[in-house]
């Protein structure tokens, strides 16, 4: 098997799941159209690895990935979200994520371990 890794601003137009951080605190990224109460009807609490796929009918699926609260923000658990992420798009050819979006000294250590967790599922 192999794969590519691109690092883009935006999601390519033909891609076919896009994989969106959520965290037990904060807003729920608007992307996903619903609320945290939502989500939690569909046992979704934004654990770490906790995922859930909303299908929609135009355009890419959206995976809700949990990274847990600010405390868990850290390579453990950004690889694991990520390897959750992986198997949760497993059927698909094609991924975007912002799972490793992030600014400060410890950005390509973040980096580092979402590309790990994704390649490693």
């Amino acid at each position: 098997m192999s794969f590519t890794i691109d690092i883009a601003r935006n999601a390519p137009r033909d891609i076919e799941a896009i994989g969106v951080p959520v965290g037990t605190d904060g807003a729920v990224p608007r992307v996903l159209g619903m609320s945290r109460a939502r989500l939690a009807e569909f046992g979704f609490e934004a654990n770490v690895g906790q995922t859930l796929v909303l299908a929609r009918p135009d355009g890419p699926a959206l995976i809700a990935v949990g990274v847990g609260g600010a405390a868990d923000r850290n390579a453990t658990g950004l690889r694991l979200a990520a390897s959750a992420l992986a198997r949760a798009a497993s059927k698909r050819t094609s991924l975007a994520t912002s799972l490793a979006d992030h600014d400060g000294s410890q950005a390509k250590a973040l980096a580092q371990a979402v590309v790990e967790g994704l390649t490693l599922a």
